[in-house]
């Protein structure tokens, strides 16, 4: 949730011994999204996606989540980012990952709503 805590768990995981004797711990971080907290920017930007949405009525919102997605590069540089703005559907990025199809057409709306108020 913050680049603290991110700290801690990878100094934590990079200081695991080995269990068994003759055996070697080796840890390489391969990839990683940076633990960022929203800021001022990210707040007004969520602000301006609840006005899109009421202007074509719908409700949207948002609150900080944990987890890690391609908006942590840009949230830990400091820009003003959103998640989440794809379809409706359940099991993100899983083996049971599910969509709405129905909700596709709304999705867009709002979308294309933020474009026309930003």
């Amino acid at each position: 949730m913050d680049p603290e805590t991110e700290s801690a768990v990878l100094e934590a995981v990079i200081a695991l011994p080995a269990l068994r004797a003759g055996a070697v711990v080796e840890v390489k971080v391969m990839s990683n999204r940076p633990a960022w907290q929203p800021s001022v920017a990210t707040e007004e930007l969520l602000a301006t996606v609840v006005a899109a949405g009421e202007s074509i009525g719908q409700e949207a919102g948002g609150a900080a989540a944990s987890g890690a997605a391609d908006t942590n590069l840009t949230g830990w540089l400091g820009i003003p980012t959103l998640d989440g703005l794809g379809p409706v559907g359940k099991g993100a990025h899983a083996v049971h990952e599910q969509t709405v199809a129905a909700s596709l057409a709304e999705r867009a709306a709002l979308v294309a709503a933020i474009i026309t108020t930003t």
